[in-house]
């Protein structure tokens, strides 16, 4: 299966004198699919629930938008510290 990039964008910035890319995904819909693309199926209650719990890394930027750092994620989908 194939992530469709709907959800997708790109951030690029500067650190230092290095530029770099983060790898955004915006809202719940957005991350199940990408997840899906890797092979872990979640519902929207339990992408919902490790939210809330904070189990799963995002970032909330209003009361309405979740942003999911896909470099964060990756980590996360195999146990890595995602810090």
């Amino acid at each position: 299966m194939c992530f469709t990039h709907e959800h997708l964008f790109y951030i690029v910035g500067r650190k230092g004198d290095k530029t770099i890319t983060l790898r955004i995904v915006k809202g719940v819909p957005g991350i199940i699919e990408y997840l899906k693309s890797h092979g872990v199926e979640l519902s929207t209650s339990t992408v919902s629930r490790l939210i809330r719990e904070e189990e799963m890394p995002f970032k909330r930027i209003d009361t309405q938008i979740l942003l999911f750092d896909l470099d964060k994620i990756d980590k996360w989908i195999v146990g890595d510290d995602y810090q």
